[in-house]
C-alpha cells in the first residue's frame, strides 16, 4: 500500500446519518406544530398574547425551542447529505509516514507516530449503540496503562471503529474487524518509530478497512498530461530562412534610396 491513504466512513454510515437527521427534524416539526395557535386572535388579544397561548404563557417559550429543534435538524441535515453525496468532505482518516490525520467538523486532528503508544482496540458499554467501538492511542510515555474503568476523552486518539468499519447502519462486523484494523495501524507506528515505514510499500490494510485513496499518487502510465509544443518560426519547415526573407541575403550590401 502506499501512502499517504485516505478512509472515508462507509456509505452505509452516511446514510444511516441522513436518516436519522431527517427523523430528528420530523420530530422538530411535529414539536413546533402541537405548540402552534389553533386560531386566529381573538378580538382586543394581541400578537403576543395570541403566540403565547393567553395566561398560561408557556405556549410561546415551547413555539421558540421547537423551531430551534427544526433548525438544528436541517443542518444536520444538509451536513449528511453533503458528506453522502460528496465523498464525505468533512469526516475522513488520512494516515501517512508521519502518522494520522483525523478529520471531522470541527477541524483536522494530527497525532504523530513517534508521540502515540500502543494503538489497540476500545470497546465501552452495549448501552452506547454505534458509540461502543473505538481504536484509541494515548501520548507515548513508557509505561503500560490500564484501559479499565477509562473514560473516552482520557485518549490523544480516538477513531470512531464503527464509522469507517461498520457493514450496516449501526455496528455490524465491527467487533469482528476492529482488533485487526487496530493491529495494523500499530504495525505502521512500530515501523515508524523504528524508521523503517516505507511510504511507497506500507503494510496493506485489513480488508475491513478497505484500501482507501491513495493521495498524490503519479498519473497512471500512458495517460500524461499532454504539453503544448510552441514551435518558433526558426523551427517551422515551410518557411524560408530568417537571413533570405528581405531583399535578398543580409551579407549582401545595404542599398539606400
Amino acid at each position: 500500500m502506499r501512502l499517504p491513504v485516505k478512509f472515508i466512513p462507509q456509505h452505509t454510515q452516511r446514510v444511516g446519518g441522513v436518516v436519522g437527521a431527517a427523523v430528528f427534524t420530523l420530530f422538530g416539526f411535529a414539536f413546533m406544530s402541537s405548540f402552534l395557535p389553533a386560531g386566529a386572535p381573538a378580538k382586543g388579544e394581541s400578537f403576543t398574547q395570541w403566540l403565547s397561548g393567553g395566561a398560561n404563557g408557556m405556549q410561546l417559550p415551547m413555539l421558540l425551542l421547537g423551531i430551534a429543534i427544526v433548525l438544528c435538524g436541517v443542518a444536520v441535515l444538509t451536513l449528511a447529505l453533503i458528506d453522502l453525496l460528496s465523498g464525505s468532505p468533512l469526516h475522513f482518516l488520512i494516515v501517512d509516514r508521519f502518522g494520522i490525520r483525523l478529520h471531522g467538523l470541527l477541524g483536522e486532528k494530527l497525532v504523530s507516530w513517534k508521540d502515540l503508544g500502543p494503538i489497540r482496540p476500545f470497546r465501552l458499554g452495549p448501552l452506547r449503540g454505534s458509540r461502543r467501538y473505538w481504536i484509541v492511542s494515548d501520548t507515548f510515555s513508557g509505561e503500560e496503562r490500564s484501559d479499565i474503568r477509562r473514560n473516552l476523552s482520557s485518549f490523544t486518539l480516538r477513531i470512531p471503529a464503527t464509522a469507517y468499519l461498520g457493514s450496516g447502519w449501526f455496528t455490524g462486523g465491527v467487533g469482528e474487524s476492529i482488533d485487526d484494523a487496530a493491529a495494523w495501524l500499530e504495525s505502521l507506528r512500530k515501523l515508524a518509530r523504528e524508521e523503517a515505514l516505507d511510504p511507497e510499500n506500507a503494510p496493506d490494510a485489513p480488508e475491513a478497512l478497505g484500501t482507501g485513496l491513495a493521495i498524490g499518487a503519479p498519473a497512471p502510465e500512458g495517460k500524461a498530461l499532454e504539453q503544448k509544443v510552441f514551435v518558433t518560426a526558426a523551427q517551422e519547415p515551410d518557411l524560408p530562412a530568417m537571413a533570405d526573407r528581405k531583399f535578398g541575403r543580409r551579407d549582401g550590401p545595404t542599398i539606400e534610396r
